[in-house]
């Protein structure tokens, strides 16, 4: 999954975000979860869902959820006090609320430049990018 999002493009395949030519510095949760977040855009995701994909089988806190989101609004430049790209949904988790295109996803009655198609396997509470 490739997106863009305002200056930045979220990379799922090389693990990476970058703003502008610069690298953000993501810890592997916080990468985790930001991926997450993006693909299930603009539904909310719940802490338990977050705490289940991220932390599998283990008992975690959700301060420890708070810390990595927080962590990923500063690496953004998202303002925690009105944050614009990850969105607090009070009692209930969290969702990606910037503006965002998928890049390469081939448009309805046009070819790709690049031959890149995207389609989405959804099961349960998974959505899964498939590749031609």
């Amino acid at each position: 999954m490739r997106v863009r999002f305002g200056s930045c493009v979220l990379d799922s395949g090389s693990r990476e975000v970058r703003r502008g030519d610069a690298p953000v510095h993501l810890s592997p949760k916080a990468f985790d979860i930001l991926e997450i977040l993006v693909a299930r855009r603009p539904n909310v995701v719940t802490k338990d869902v977050l705490l289940d994909e991220v932390w599998p089988g283990k008992v975690v806190e959700e301060a420890n959820l708070a810390i990595v989101v927080g962590e990923i609004r500063k690496a953004l430049g998202d303002d925690p006090r009105s944050p614009s790209i990850v969105v607090t949904v009070a009692r209930r988790g969290y969702r990606f609320a910037a503006q965002a295109e998928d890049v390469g996803v081939r448009q309805p009655d046009s070819q790709p430049a690049d031959g890149y198609v995207r389609w989405w396997l959804a099961w349960k509470e998974k959505t899964l990018p498939l590749r031609e």
